[in-house]
């Protein structure tokens, strides 16, 4: 009593790091045989709660009806649906990954797996592998890998497996308890928890041959890579915000495609495709009543050209930029912001201080006008647009006085790459220049050939190149149903162009293909 009680906040202790462990005395037994349909029961050491059970636990092979996971003190109880009929002689694993955990702390259990057979054994066998990126390489965890004893085409869309299991963060994945027989195995990215492939936006992977399972096979070396299938092509909505101007949005955007007006000849159209959407330019702004035609493959869309809020020409013809750049040598670019149909040079001045520059030849391309100097030394130039010098697809003209600014540089900054591509077999070849992940030029390479690019601005670049084993002119992804891959694609970086410099390399596509090509 010879002094006073110090005030201060009661300590808790050491912070909670083990995570709850398995009472086996009290709980059901693990690794039963002749199992008939019955709650199962886990007791732990301390109080837990189950989070994220739909995604964290799942049956091998899995149940036609979800089943019901309660918590209550330190017990975990997994009931069967009403309505669940076993299998005959299967061992069956309930895998409750990190759903379980300490209520304190939330630390998780892990590796808690629940086996039992209906039949008389416990299956034993085991098939080892591992899940990446068909495009990077890289591994892929949370991946379902799945094993079907039904071997028609038709089970991976249609049937649950007969076994299942989940890649690890290495992409490693390990079935377990497997009975001898003959599988077909996939891997699936099961975006809604249905265990069959019915989403095109999920991933998937296969093997080509029939996994044979005997206690004497090796199974450990499977690998799956997971692409993404070619969602199909089909018009999803056509928008005309403006007369004159129709867009037409796709999922997956078709290739080669024809337009058709069905209306006259004497109207001027064309399409352009801009990512999942496809744009119909066209002049009959008149017209309420009229169909434009998109063909590909053996598909028809059928486009209106219906009325709308307002026309394309009810605003004005307008130059994007007025500050342009060119090099010595080059043409000038203008672009405009609708398509141009004719323009009259001798309505355009450029002039720099001193003297005017005469204009050789001009070429319209859509929307952009390239003026051709006769000759365009190094530096600044004024550039005057006058009135009506520039006629849209619609009619309008330039209805104000257009200034812009032309920086000229020299061409002797500009520099080259040349490429020896070589190749022995017979197989197409798709490569890519890019600059910046933005594409330069693209070639067909059906033989051994040189190619030289010149006029290029210093920088970094890089190539792409797609092996076009089906020859249809572009990548193309693997299909399930046909049992194809998707087209191999390289990337392969190139030295940094220095200004005035030319850049060579040889390129030997089969060695690149083949993980042998050294620069």
């Amino acid at each position: 009593m010879g002094s006073c009680a110090q005030l201060g906040t009661p300590g808790g202790g050491d912070k909670d790091t083990t995570a709850p462990t398995i009472n086996r005395a009290e709980s059901s037994e693990n690794r039963q045989v002749f199992f008939e349909k019955q709650d199962i029961i886990l007791t732990f050491d301390e109080w837990i709660k189950v989070q994220n059970a739909a995604n964290e636990i799942f049956v091998s092979p899995p149940l036609d009806y979800p089943p019901v996971v309660k918590e209550r003190g330190k017990k975990v109880t997994f009931e069967f649906n009403e309505k669940e009929t076993l299998r005959e002689n299967t061992t069956y694993q309930i895998n409750f990954g990190k759903a379980i955990k300490d209520i304190t702390e939330g630390n998780p259990t892990e590796n808690i797996v629940f086996l039992f057979s209906t039949g008389a054994v416990l299956d034993s066998l085991t098939i080892k592998g591992k899940v990446l990126d068909e495009l990077t390489g890289k591994p892929l965890a949370d991946i379902m890998v799945q094993l079907y004893d039904n071997l028609s085409d038709t089970s991976f869309t249609t049937l649950k497996p007969t076994y299942l299991a989940r890649t690890q963060k290495d992409g490693s994945f390990r079935l377990d308890n497997l009975r001898a027989d003959t599988f077909q195995i996939f891997a699936l990215e099961d975006l809604n928890v249905s265990y069959t492939y019915d989403d095109i936006s999920e991933r998937v992977a296969y093997i080509d041959s029939l996994v044979v399972l005997t206690a004497l096979s090796d199974t450990s070396g499977i690998t799956l890579e997971l692409f993404d299938e070619e969602d199909p092509t089909r018009l999803i909505q056509v928008t005309q915000d403006k007369k004159g101007l129709i867009k037409c949005l796709y999922q997956s955007t078709p290739n080669d495609i024809e337009l058709i007006y069905l209306a006259s000849d004497s109207i001027i159209f064309y399409n352009e495709t801009d990512g999942d959407t496809i744009r119909i330019w066209h002049n009959d702004i008149k017209n309420d009543s009229s169909y434009f035609l998109i063909k590909y493959g053996e598909t028809i869309d059928t486009i209106p050209n219906k009325k709308a809020r307002e026309k394309i020409n009810d605003t004005s013809l307008k130059l994007f930029s007025s500050k342009l750049e060119a090099f010595s040598g080059d043409s000038v670019e203008l672009r405009f912001n609708r398509p141009l149909l004719t323009v009259y040079t001798d309505s355009i001045e450029i002039t720099d201080t001193i003297k005017q520059l005469s204009i050789k030849g001009d070429t319209i391309i859509r929307n952009k006008l390239f003026i051709t100097l006769d000759s365009m030394p190094v530096g600044q130039y004024d550039m005057q647009i006058l009135p009506g010098t520039i006629e849209d697809l619609y009619g309008m003209k330039l209805t104000d006085t257009t200034q812009a600014t032309v920086d000229v540089k020299s061409a002797e900054v500009l520099g080259s790459i040349m490429l020896n591509v070589e190749k022995t077999d017979s197989i197409p070849y798709i490569l890519t220049l890019l600059q910046n992940k933005k594409t330069i030029k693209d070639y067909t390479i059906l033989s051994p050939q040189r190619i030289t690019v010149n006029k290029l601005p210093a920088g970094k670049y890089s190539i792409s190149v797609i092996k076009d084993t089906n020859a249809n002119g572009r990548w193309s992804s693997g299909n399930i149903k046909r049992k194809t891959r998707s087209e191999k694609i390289k990337e392969i970086k190139l030295e940094d162009l220095k200004s005035g410099w030319d850049l060579e390399l040889t390129i030997d596509l089969n060695k690149e293909f083949n993980g042998t090509q050294s620069r």
